[in-house]
């Protein structure tokens, strides 16, 4: 690809050419004109090779870039970064669109702090199937207020500190506390890291089932300078993503299929690696404080009985299992479960 562009723009793709347009024709509208395009196509079985490559004829700066086999989406943005040259590099994936100014306002931050690594800007994230906006920054503020309201996360979260200014999202410490909570500002349509920043680090990691993207910000978050922008550049679709159902879903790759279940027992799986002093530093995710090591058992108790709720929702007897494991992390509730089951038992 062009050797000449100062960030190269990294697409993962799997059967979604009827999204995919839309994506290109933001990135196509950038104000910032000097990148390169990589688009991964992960086996698509639909138009993608088609729509991408009368996008690559009409301007050289955009390729497709079929992969070996399928790699889901940790492998397809390890092919795109692996394929381009630029020093900075940019996510966007398939179904998400960019605002006309994204890659100036990020890239400008990026060249006026050669300290920071990797800079994410706010975003919109838009449910079309119930009309429902929010922006990444008001979702995290409204978490953070649950997580501050609970013993353990009251001493993590000044939530009105948080809102006023809102770039104190990227300190370090609280990104690593809002990955303990469940969810962080960083989504990845909206990063651009420096490609040193990445070599010095090792890219996505195709092993984690759909937490690579976590792992990865864990990694340069103990390590890197990072920066939040309260610019809102860009559009993140959530429509069905709680069910996986729809049109966005309808070729999702089986393999990558998850139901509420999968996804709290993989955000589970990461907070045990959290809690794993070995394992945590073998990944390079950075120490914890006294305080976030009370708030990830907090945690930890919290999902072990909603995994409790959901599988008793099923009628499974794996819901059992899982609050006697909620005990493990919050031994106290024994009592609690002992004299009223049934509000023990309830949603969390």
């Amino acid at each position: 690809m062009s050797g000449d562009a100062s960030v190269s723009i990294v697409v993962p793709t799997y059967n979604r050419a009827a999204f995919l347009e839309r994506a290109i024709g933001s990135v196509l509208a950038q104000t910032a004109r000097d990148w390169e395009l990589a688009v991964v196509d992960d086996g698509s079985t639909d138009d993608t090779a088609t729509l991408v490559g009368s996008f690559a004829a009409a301007d050289a700066r955009i390729r497709r870039l079929p992969n070996e086999g399928r790699r889901g989406a940790a492998g397809a943005r390890n092919t795109g970064i692996a394929a381009t040259r630029a020093p900075l590099v940019a996510f966007l994936d398939s179904d998400d669109t960019w605002d006309p100014h994204h890659l100036a306002v990020t890239t400008s931050h990026l060249a006026a702090h050669p300290d920071v690594d990797l800079v994410g800007s706010d975003c919109r994230r838009v449910n079309r199937a119930t009309g429902d906006v929010k922006t990444a920054a008001e979702f995290q503020l409204e978490l953070a207020g649950h997580w501050r309201d609970t013993e353990a996360g009251r001493p993590l979260f000044d939530v009105e500190a948080l809102a006023r200014n809102p770039a104190a999202l990227a300190r370090r410490s609280q990104v690593l506390s809002c990955v303990i909570g469940g969810f962080v500002w960083l989504q990845t349509s909206t990063v651009v890291v420096r490609r040193a920043a990445l070599e010095r680090e090792r890219p996505f990691d195709e092993t984690l089932p759909r937490t690579e993207d976590y792992d990865l910000w864990l990694r340069l978050n103990a390590s890197h300078t990072l920066a939040f922008l309260p610019q809102v550049t860009g559009e993140i679709d959530m429509t069905g993503q709680d069910e996986m159902r729809g049109d966005r879903y309808d070729t999702y790759d089986p393999t990558r299929r998850t139901n509420e279940i999968d996804e709290l027992g993989q955000h589970f799986e990461l907070l045990r690696v959290l809690a794993d002093d070995r394992r945590r530093r073998a990944r390079g995710w950075g120490e914890l404080s006294d305080d976030q090591r009370r708030f990830l058992r907090d945690r930890m108790n919290y999902t072990q009985r909603s995994l409790a709720f959901l599988h008793r929702r099923t009628g499974s007897a794996r819901a059992a299992w899982h609050v006697i494991q909620a005990m493990r992390y919050r031994p106290r509730d024994l009592m609690y479960f002992l004299t009223r089951p049934r509000q023990y038992l309830a949603e969390p």
